[in-house]
């Protein structure tokens, strides 16, 4: 499951391809763990003015969480771990390119973390970058659809039907997948 099972599509002879980045870090202090393994893709190729633009914002997406809790964390964070008599920072992403054309690539990041200590808790997240290869405009999903109250109840039912053994759907209700799209952690998830 996760993102290994979304469909893909890739347009036929393609002017560029996809290498992979990747940035890794591990600290292991007396009161913190720090464990980042971030994979994200680059567009290689691709003759376009606004490549620097758009390999940047590939790289930000996928790095989201180990900018919050490492990088450049913010205030809350910092006392937020500072708390911990151990913490254990972490951000494991992966992805997965679902739409390549010469327009438009659409790239899904799974992001696994954590900021608490060794209680297993950790949220698993999943973010979209959807980007015009001939401006570098980034689509967010709102440009593309409404996210309301229909949309998430559709998508409940459909998520029941398709992946029966979804685990979050087994610990959240209706109402609570409401407040994640609405962008709300709820129970570890976000």
């Amino acid at each position: 499951s996760g993102i290994a099972d979304f469909e893909v599509y890739e347009a036929d002879a393609l002017s560029y391809t996809i290498e992979e980045e990747s940035y890794n870090y591990e600290e292991y202090g007396s009161t913190v763990v720090v464990a980042m393994d971030v994979v994200y893709p680059k567009v290689v190729g691709l003759k376009s003015e606004h490549i620097d633009k758009i390999n940047k914002t590939l790289e930000k997406c996928a790095m989201e969480t180990a900018e919050a809790l490492y990088l450049n964390p913010d205030e809350g964070v910092k006392e937020d771990v500072l708390k911990l008599d151990y913490a254990y920072l972490l951000s494991q992403v992966g992805y997965k390119v679902t739409y390549m054309s010469e327009d438009v690539i659409s790239v899904v990041f799974q992001d696994v973390k954590s900021k608490d200590g060794f209680d297993g808790s950790q949220a698993y997240e999943l973010r979209g970058c959807t980007i015009n290869l001939k401006t570098g405009e980034i689509y967010k999903m709102e440009d593309a659809f409404t996210i309301d109250d229909k949309f998430v109840e559709a998508w409940y039912e459909a998520m029941s039907i398709e992946e029966p053994d979804y685990d979050a759907l087994d610990y959240l209700s209706l109402d609570e997948f409401k407040k994640l799209y609405s962008g709300e952690t709820v129970e570890g998830y976000t």
